[in-house]
């Protein structure tokens, strides 16, 4: 059982990897035109390929000391919600930032520290259940089309098996691979509990507070550096609600809904052992509860 969190942070050289524009701190819109001139477009996530940060604006990547480690979903203007084993120290926030509205996790768009972390108090590195955590930030996210936060199913709500569901990341291409420049994504399908509890039987107990994810033949999944980002369904969600109020937000027929909080594997797209995801909507009364408490102490 592998959670899905870059153990060591990158040292890159953000130069090496970034469109000048993007280097520059501007917001743009991205193309292929954009994509250094060896930038590979296979093998994205594992098994995707390369998207923008305007399909997933609800996106952000979760740095330590400057440097990726995992993924995340904005909330409100200063809240993210992400997986608890993304954050070993929390008693270092100032260790912390976050980086929203730029397809590239080196440079563009809005950096932020981080002012606060709640773990769920439930949560155990040992099984990884209940595993999701909130960030505080230390000012309020300026909302534009590249920066939007995404919707939360109710608690109890079914995830949609009938429809794809997407995973979006800067995680590892392969188990040995390397941490990509530019956001991708994969579509993968939800498993039946029953199979996936099967297949985890003699490595992890898949609680409530999970579900599984991916292809059965394997192949598309999320990998390490995905870990704490978001997994959502486009599909007619008409239940679904923003943590808070918001009209940067998608219309209700149309905007995606975060099921899912990428958690752990065994390695990565291997047959037989999909993807394991924290259930959002398992644990929407916790979030809700310490959103308020959140918003209330600002």
């Amino acid at each position: 059982m592998e959670m899905r969190r870059l153990q060591k942070p990158l040292s890159l050289n953000a130069a090496d990897y970034l469109t000048p524009a993007a280097a520059a701190g501007v917001d743009v819109d991205f193309s292929p035109n954009d994509l250094p001139l060896d930038f590979n477009h296979d093998g994205r996530i594992i098994g995707g390929q390369v998207t923008s940060i305007l399909n997933y604006p609800f996106v952000v990547s979760l740095q330590y000391h400057k440097s990726h480690i995992c993924g995340g979903s904005i909330l409100t203007p200063n809240i993210i919600l992400t997986a608890a084993h993304c954050i070993e120290s929390p008693q270092d926030v100032a260790s912390f930032q976050v980086r929203v509205g730029s397809s590239y996790h080196l440079g563009g768009g809005q950096v932020v520290a981080v002012r606060q972390i709640i773990k769920h108090p439930a949560y155990n590195l040992n099984d990884l259940d209940c595993d999701v955590a909130l960030v505080r930030l230390s000012k309020n996210l300026t909302f534009s089309r590249l920066v939007r936060p995404i919707a939360l199913p109710e608690y109890g709500d079914e995830i949609p098996d009938k429809q794809p569901l997407f995973v979006s990341g800067w995680g590892l291409t392969s188990e040995t691979g390397s941490v990509v420049s530019m956001l991708n994504h994969v579509a993968v399908n939800l498993m039946n509990h029953s199979i996936c509890e099967e297949s985890y039987r003699y490595v992890a107990t898949i609680t409530g507070q999970m579900f599984c994810a991916g292809l059965p033949e394997g192949g598309k999944d999320s990998c390490q550096g995905d870990s704490g980002g978001p997994l959502v369904s486009y599909a007619s969600s008409p239940s679904s609600t923003l943590a808070r109020p918001s009209t940067a937000a998608w219309p209700a027929p149309t905007r995606p809904t975060q099921y899912g909080i990428v958690s752990f594997g065994v390695g990565c797209a291997h047959k037989g052992y999909p993807g394991v995801y924290t259930n959002v909507a398992a644990l929407r009364p916790w979030i809700d509860e310490r959103i308020k408490e959140m918003t209330d102490a600002n």
